[in-house]
């Protein structure tokens, strides 16, 4: 379970806080960044969450599956 949180909003910039595991209660300063650009509809991770992980696959390494 994810939990999100909304932080800002700075134009069409919307920026949240996340946590892993709905970890927000009992460890509020561990969160990643996410930032959403609500006119394009392109997002950024600038900082990932403690627990998290982050994959990138190419469109070749999903071919395999």
């Amino acid at each position: 379970m994810v939990t999100f949180k909304l932080m800002e909003v700075n134009g069409n910039i919307a920026v949240y806080h996340y946590w892993v595991e709905n970890n927000e209660k009992e460890n509020p300063d561990d969160y990643g960044t996410l930032a959403f650009d609500m006119e394009t509809k392109n997002s950024e991770t600038p900082e990932v969450a403690p627990g998290d992980c982050w994959n990138t696959l190419t469109v070749e390494d999903l071919m395999k599956f």
